[in-house]
């Protein structure tokens, strides 16, 4: 059946983002934070916010796999929404070119920092929902109910 492959290849999919680590979980995250503020204005690439955010979850169930699930859930959400802002707020910019011979330099250092301070509230819902899940299991809709909560 088609639909079982498919199934089935979907969860083989998510059991690799749970089992990722090192430098190619951190990458994964952050582009899944790109992929998933493509589907906002100005691109509506909508169809990306399915696989952005659930991949975010699945990277932070596969958090309680490893050692210290808490930290690596706060990371994954923490590259997930560097990844997010650093594509989200690229357009702040354009208020430094105004006088670019005097405020050119500080482009990168605004969208960066600004990127990495906005990254800390996905971590921050990471972390929470990660703690959570280990208090009470409970079923997949039940995860992505307590995600989206947080």
């Amino acid at each position: 059946m088609p639909a079982e492959d498919a199934l089935h290849r979907l969860d083989a999919l998510a059991d690799a983002l749970r089992r990722l680590a090192g430098w190619r979980r951190a990458i994964c995250a952050v582009v899944l934070g790109a992929a998933g503020m493509l589907a906002l204005p100005p691109w509506y690439l909508l169809p990306l916010a399915i696989p952005a955010f659930a991949g975010l979850v699945w990277m932070v169930e596969g958090a309680a796999a490893g050692p210290r699930p808490l930290r690596r859930a706060f990371f994954a959400g923490l590259l997930f929404g560097l990844g997010h802002f650093a594509v989200g707020v690229w357009w702040v910019h354009e208020a430094f070119l105004v006088d670019a011979a005097r405020t050119a330099w500080l482009i990168p250092f605004l969208v960066g920092g600004l990127a990495i301070v906005l990254a800390v509230f996905p971590a921050l819902t990471a972390l929470a929902t990660a703690a959570l899940w280990r208090r009470r299991p409970a079923t997949p809709a039940g995860r992505v109910c307590a995600f989206a909560a947080c």
